[in-house]
């Protein structure tokens, strides 16, 4: 179970911006999030990293999915999902 874990551990985002505001000026703030939210935006960004790896490869998504996996798992900057 804890190899399904850890990836999500180093890729989710602790903090995100947010417009603060009506009209006219209008600033970005930033802000803790959630942690569902937190566990949702690592999953897209891995799942993206992966898709985005497999154009113009040969590789099949399910092997560059478990190298995105592995990469996130070991804190490499080789993943794709825009953290590194």
């Amino acid at each position: 179970m804890n190899c399904y874990f850890f990836p999500f551990c180093g890729s989710e985002p602790r903090e995100d911006a947010t417009r603060i505001g009506s009209t006219g000026v209008v600033r970005c703030q930033a802000v803790d999030i959630s942690p569902l939210r937190r566990v949702n935006q690592a999953v897209y960004l891995l799942t993206t990293g992966a898709r985005e790896s497999t154009f113009r490869n040969i590789k099949t998504i399910a092997e560059c999915l478990t190298d995105e996996l592995i990469n996130a798992a070991k804190g490499s900057s080789n993943r794709r999902d825009g953290i590194a």
